[in-house]
């Protein structure tokens, strides 16, 4: 079926009324705040310098002062904020709904899917967070459907503007969905059969037109970086992460002699100040003997060891310490490139399960799973089901956009970190509303 464009407005108030009542039964209005919390709350805008030097983007901490402006008291601010997140989220779920419906999945298996989708794993766990989880979660989600929708009836400026903004967007909240980037190129370059064109236009004209505006954004933001600080990456943080990672694929020696190889002073004493930090502190001599061993000492590897080590060696500018991990996870790259490409391949592989495993645990899916492991017993026993009557057809975008979507995101954050709860939950945040929509279809199939 195709909807009406009028009744939009009246299925995302459905959308938003649900999802607040969810929320309110469930005791997810209340405002958390988490660790993350403080460093969005007290971003300075006081001084160019400070904002291209802090460790986070501007994005989440301008939502914040946007609702301190609209509403007095620091508590209603925040209780505001998310009431925008579930608004945001409800906007995801019925974008997709629009979608399916115009893809000709039957309505009953739109719906299914996308009340899944609706309680995803991120929003169950982080909607009311004051961090970027649960908002940088729906606004890829909308991304994605319109990635789909441009393979249903082509491109076009407005659909290009219009996920260009999206992209800046959630890039600027959290920077780890840079990763949209190469994937809405390649989904323009790989589109199922069947898909939309417009009359003159190539596969590489609508790639290369759905990043640009995106791309322009981000090379201004590294620009000013750069201007200020002299360092042009996007942020002074994430190589702090990925040496957190790095360093336990070599034992202390290893390290120590790398860095004095490849470095002259202070960089050359990073790699036995680690070493030494690592002794100390958690009793490690060797190389992580296995991936969870690497994933389980992450945290403290990042936030005890590493950045302190680095503090001591190369000093408080927190720019140039950032720069000196760079320097000194590419030497490790360089010089242990297929222990590094094990992490990659098991930490990509962990992503995967670990959040299936979440789903699976989840508190309303996983009765789900139980009545649909009965049902399926049943259905595949019944003599009188048309096991072949299903249309497969309508599906296929959501499946070639569920898997590519999730394998690139996890892929994206297991360059520099573990792909565990909150960093992988997101990426698989679609595999839900597939699993809906294709045992609706089965079930009406009977």
């Amino acid at each position: 079926m195709t909807p009406s464009p009028k009744t939009f407005p009246l299925r995302l108030a459905t959308a938003i009324a649900a999802l607040m009542l969810v929320c309110f039964v469930s005791g997810r209005m209340t405002p958390h705040l988490v660790s993350d919390t403080p460093s969005y709350i007290d971003y300075r805008f006081a001084s160019a310098d400070e904002v291209a030097r802090s460790v986070r983007t501007p994005g989440y901490p301008l939502l914040i002062r946007a609702s301190e402006l609209l509403f007095s008291s620091g508590e209603s601010s925040l209780q505001a904020l998310v009431i925008f997140q579930i608004v945001v989220h409800a906007i995801a779920v019925t974008v997709w709904l629009d979608e399916l419906f115009r893809w000709s999945v039957p309505r009953r298996a739109a719906i299914v899917g996308c009340i899944a989708f609706a309680v995803t794993n991120t929003f169950w766990d982080h909607i009311n967070t004051i961090a970027t989880d649960s908002i940088s979660m729906s606004l890829g989600m909308i991304i994605a459907a319109l990635v789909v929708r441009v393979w249903r009836v082509g491109n076009s400026w407005r659909t290009t503007i219009a996920i260009g903004t999206l992209v800046i967007a959630v890039i600027a909240i959290r920077p780890a969905y840079l990763f949209l980037m190469p994937w809405m190129f390649a989904a323009m370059m790989f589109r199922p059969a069947g898909s939309a064109y417009v009359v003159g236009r190539t596969r590489w004209f609508d790639a290369i037109g759905i990043i640009m505006l995106p791309l322009v954004a981000l090379i201004v933001w590294c620009g000013f970086r750069g201007s200020v600080t002299g360092d042009y990456g996007i942020l002074p943080f994430g190589h702090q992460n990925m040496a957190a990672v790095t360093t336990q694929l070599l034992d202390n020696d290893e390290l120590a002699d790398l860095t004095k190889e490849r470095f002259d002073p202070p960089l050359a004493d990073l790699g036995a100040a680690i070493g030494r930090a690592r002794w100390e502190v958690m009793d490690m001599h060797s190389r992580a003997d296995s991936y969870m061993s690497l994933e389980n000492r992450w945290d403290e590897m990042t936030y005890s060891i590493v950045i302190p080590a680095a503090e001591r060696v190369i000093g408080g500018d927190v720019v140039v310490q950032h720069r000196a991990l760079s320097k000194l996870d590419s030497a490790i790259v360089a010089e242990y490139p297929w222990r590094y490409a094990k992490w990659l391949a098991l930490a990509i592989r962990r992503g995967v399960w670990g959040s299936a495993a979440n789903m699976v645990m989840h508190p309303v899916y996983f009765p789900c799973w139980i009545a649909l492991a009965v049902w399926a017993f049943v259905w595949s026993t019944r003599s009188s089901v048309q096991k072949n009557a299903i249309d497969w057809s309508p599906i296929k975008p959501l499946v070639m956009v569920t898997v590519s979507y999730a394998l690139m995101k996890i892929t994206f954050v297991a360059l520099t970190s573990p792909p565990i709860g909150r960093f992988s939950d997101a990426a698989m945040a679609l595999v839900p509303m597939l699993v809906g929509v294709v045992v609706a279809q089965l079930n009406s199939s009977r």
